[in-house]
């Protein structure tokens, strides 16, 4: 059972120019499917049932996104369409199904029994407006329940995200952009830079979302922590961007909460070798936690030879790295000593270990943090927000 069809609001959402919107639809129709036949191939599949996608879009404003006519730049092909794209590079293991279909599987074969007539079933896909069009008649007074039941005027929209979103931009060290939430009458900026969120006042920006204040709302309402997975897959938005397309903006409405985002930051830190370890009580030590990543040198508290992550409780051992919370976590904890400490200067992986930055943790303090340098922006934390500044 496989994927092979688009989960995803690209490009359809950004404000593209026509012909440059085609060029996009059509690379990534051809890219996903391409893909989706390398999994197959790569797993060696005795039998390949296209299974996940494409999504059905119902509702008035999305209707058009449906892949009616087998269109070449529609990034929603559908499961006929993968199997003549399986038959063209002559793969004829393809088996197609719907709701309702049985497949058997006996001594190397598959066969598959369908719910209609088989001509019942190729009309799904050969007369596809009239199939969804007559699914949307059906599904219509729900679409319009659900639509009627969205806040409108019970949320502040400007301070809820302010006072959600704030604290996570102060731990995302990763994602340094302007952005733009359009919401109407309130337009709303979240700067990764200054990690801050404002009202908008003509500031240039870098992503810019519209998107219908109900639906940012009901996300604030429900305290969505993924808008990924619920908001933007919906593709109930529009979008712009100036530049090419950055992953830590999507990444970071994936993590709204610190649990999540830490996890998320830590995996992205490890990326980068230099910013593995830190240097604390005279050890050298894994920066981010073997539990779920949180960065120490923001949660760790040492007392009494115990580095303890206060995001979750869980405690190492410093002499040893052993975990006293869980019998199969291990911390990396490596003694040094003071020569190589002071030394030349360095920190004993190639950064200079400055006044200011300089990790300290002792009883009954939380670790400073590091100096960051992320090589896709100018921030750098700092104690004094004068040292912001762009680098040229």
């Amino acid at each position: 059972f496989l994927q092979f069809s688009g989960a995803i609001w690209y490009p359809m959402v950004y404000q593209f120019p026509e012909k440059m919107m085609q060029a996009l639809g059509r690379k990534k129709r051809e890219n996903e499917m391409a893909r989706a036949l390398r999994y197959a191939q790569q797993v060696g599949a005795s039998f390949v049932i296209p299974s996940a996608g494409p999504p059905c879009f119902l509702d008035d404003d999305l209707f058009d996104m449906n892949d009616f006519d087998r269109d070449p730049t529609n990034t929603f092909p559908d499961q006929t369409v993968f199997l003549e794209y399986m038959q063209e590079h002559l793969h004829e293991n393809g088996r197609l199904m719907i709701p309702g279909s049985v497949a058997t599987f006996n001594a190397g074969t598959c066969t598959v029994k369908h719910p209609l007539p088989d001509e019942q079933v190729r009309a799904i896909f050969t007369d596809k407006r009239a199939y969804l069009e007559a699914y949307r008649e059906r599904q219509l007074p729900l679409i319009n329940t659900i639509k009627a039941g969205w806040p409108r005027g019970q949320v502040d929209i400007l301070s809820s995200l302010r006072d959600w979103f704030e604290p996570l931009l102060k731990m995302a060290d990763l994602t340094c952009v302007g952005m733009l939430i359009d919401c109407g009458e309130q337009a709303v900026v979240i700067d990764f830079q200054q990690r801050k969120v404002y009202p908008w006042n003509n500031e240039e920006w870098e992503y810019c979302f519209q998107i219908d204040p109900a639906l940012i709302e009901s996300s604030i309402i429900r305290h969505v922590e993924d808008w990924v997975n619920d908001l933007f897959l919906s593709c109930r938005f529009k979008a712009q961007r100036k530049g090419p397309y950055n992953e830590y903006v999507y990444i970071f409405f994936k993590g709204l909460t610190p649990e999540r985002l830490q996890y998320i930051e830590g995996y992205y830190a490890e990326q980068a070798p230099e910013h593995q370890f830190w240097e604390v009580d005279g050890y050298r030590i894994q920066r981010r936690c073997p539990h779920l990543k949180a960065d120490l040198t923001r949660f760790g508290k040492i007392e009494n030879g115990v580095l303890t992550c206060t995001m979750h409780g869980w405690q190492f051992e410093l002499a040893t790295g052993k975990c006293l919370t869980s019998d199969d976590r291990k911390l990396f904890s490596q003694r040094i000593s003071k020569e190589e400490m002071v030394g030349d200067g360095l920190n004993g992986l190639g950064s200079p270990v400055g006044v200011e930055e300089e990790l300290v943790v002792t009883q009954d303090t939380m670790a400073k943090p590091q100096a960051v340098k992320c090589k896709h922006c100018w921030y750098v934390p700092s104690k004094e927000a004068g040292a912001n500044k762009k680098a040229e």
